[in-house]
């Protein structure tokens, strides 16, 4: 299993894992969750729910990954295959992203 932890506006948010079997989930944190002048990490999830899952990365994490010439070069760089999305949202951790979420991998 590998796991992302998810900061939003610099507070933890969250964790998003990856299953061997490629089956992910975002699960808030209790505290985050609980402190209603915190938003969302996403409109696509909302704080009414505490944990997401689906067979493939969900939305608002693929939106954050590099597309096309971009994608090619920031996987070579990081030395990451352009099907592995958990991967690449790995290598962004600690990088400057859009929007308010930060991402901490202990993989880069």
């Amino acid at each position: 299993m590998r796991v992302i932890e998810v900061y939003c506006m610099g507070r933890y948010a969250g964790l998003l894992e990856e299953s061997d079997h490629r089956h992910y989930i975002f699960r808030y944190s209790d505290e985050y969750l609980e402190d209603t002048a915190l938003p969302p990490v996403s409109v696509n999830l909302p704080k009414h729910q505490q944990e997401y899952e689906g067979e493939a990365l969900l939305p608002y994490f693929q939106s954050l990954l590099p597309e096309g010439r971009n994608r090619k070069v920031f996987c070579q760089e990081n030395k990451v295959d352009e099907d592995d999305w958990f991967g690449m949202l790995a290598a962004l951790s600690g990088r400057d992203i859009p929007g308010a979420v930060k991402l901490k991998s202990d993989s880069q």
